[in-house]
């Protein structure tokens, strides 16, 4: 288990810029490929595309 040091830093995520619900970090796992992280809204369920990292979709979540 990791520590509080040991855990990657995630920015927090912005509300959703077409309804202002909250957002969440899902991971897909599509066929054989590891799972990669989208943002959806809980609100109106407006989805990322997946990418490599969760920082590079909060990045672009946050934009």
């Amino acid at each position: 288990m990791l520590n509080e040091r040991e855990k990657p830093h995630i920015p927090e995520l912005k509300p959703c810029r077409y309804c202002g619900g909250n957002a969440e970090i899902l991971k897909r796992r599509f066929s054989y490929f590891e799972p990669r992280p989208l943002i959806r809204c809980a609100s109106c369920g407006i989805t990322t595309r997946e990418f490599e990292t969760v920082e590079q979709a909060v990045e672009y979540w946050n934009k």
